[in-house]
C-alpha cells in the first residue's frame, strides 16, 4: 500500500514538473519528500534587465487535509527567510494529475480553518477557471 501510495504522490510531482517545465521553467525535484519543498521552480524566462522574479517553493498535496498548520507554518517561514514564493499544488478531484495552484500568503493559526492563500496562475498554461470562479469554489 506504502509504495503505492509513493508512486501516486510520485507521480503527481513529476506531472507537476511537466507542467511548469511545458511553460518554460527551470525545476528542481525533491524526490522522496524530504525536504521542505517538493520542487523549486526557477522563471528562466524573465526580463534580465529588471530582476529575476523570486523561485517559487512548491509543495504538491493529493489528499484533502493538504498541509497541517504546523507543516504550513514551516513552509512558509523557510520559503519567505529564502526570499521564495510558497505555492501548493493541490490536485483536483477525480482520476487526474491536474492541478490547482494557490500562493501561501502568510501564517496559519492552530484551530484555524482559514487558509491564508491565494490563487496563483501559472504563465504560459491555459486556466480551466477564472480567479474569481477559483475563489467562489473555495467559498
Amino acid at each position: 500500500m506504502a509504495s503505492s501510495q509513493y508512486r501516486l504522490g510520485a507521480d503527481f510531482e513529476n506531472r507537476t514538473r511537466d507542467r511548469f517545465e511545458e511553460a518554460g521553467y527551470y525545476v528542481v525535484r525533491s524526490a522522496g519528500s524530504r525536504g521542505v519543498a517538493d520542487l523549486v521552480v526557477f522563471d528562466v524566462t524573465a526580463d534580465r534587465v529588471s530582476r529575476f522574479p523570486a523561485p517559487l517553493m512548491i509543495q504538491c498535496k493529493r489528499g484533502r487535509n493538504g498541509l497541517g498548520v504546523e507543516a504550513w507554518n514551516h513552509f512558509y517561514a523557510i520559503a519567505d527567510a529564502a526570499g521564495c514564493v510558497p505555492v501548493v499544488a493541490e490536485k483536483k478531484e477525480g482520476r487526474t494529475l491536474e492541478s490547482d495552484f494557490w500562493e501561501v500568503t502568510g501564517f496559519r493559526t492552530p484551530r484555524g480553518k482559514h487558509k491564508p492563500w491565494i490563487p496563483w496562475i501559472l504563465r504560459g498554461a491555459t486556466p480551466t477557471l477564472s480567479v474569481a470562479e477559483i475563489m467562489e469554489e473555495r467559498s
